[in-house]
């Protein structure tokens, strides 16, 4: 078992290597936008804001308040329903297809630069040490 010792070093350590706010460089500007605008790019059919909320896992109220912004930078179109005006149907607009490639070049810029510094190797070490803490934490050992 662990000492007391290990365990602080450890505790310590990882309080240095903050791999979350890398992450959320990423992500924090573009979370929301993206995963939605991500989600139009790939859905087949009519997307309702009903299934971008289950999707993201957050409440219809924060979606409409991101589709409004969204709609508003012209990222998005939105229409009621032809049979239900309470529901809302979402369609990406071309300029969010563009916003898309936008984000995606930028993930990809920064995660290159991550692999020239680090190396593939050592980051796929990484990912997989990592893996095994999660699923240590989550299901026990």
């Amino acid at each position: 078992m662990a000492t007391q010792d290990e365990v602080e070093l450890i505790l310590e350590n990882l309080q240095e290597v903050h791999p979350a706010e890398f992450f959320k460089t990423l992500n924090e500007e573009n979370a929301g936008i993206g995963a939605v605008l991500r989600y139009l790019n790939e859905a087949e059919g009519d997307v309702t804001a009903g299934n971008i909320s289950k999707y993201l896992h957050v409440s219809t109220a924060r979606v409409a308040v991101l589709l409004k912004k969204m709609a508003v930078q012209g990222l998005v179109t939105k229409e009621d329903d032809a049979d239900d005006a309470r529901i809302t149907i979402v369609h990406i607009s071309p300029k969010g297809e563009e916003k898309i490639r936008q984000i995606h070049d930028e993930i990809y810029a920064e995660v290159s630069k991550v692999i020239d510094k680090v190396g593939i190797e050592r980051m796929m070490d990484f990912i997989l040490i990592s893996n095994e803490i999660r699923s240590a934490f989550l299901h026990g050992i």
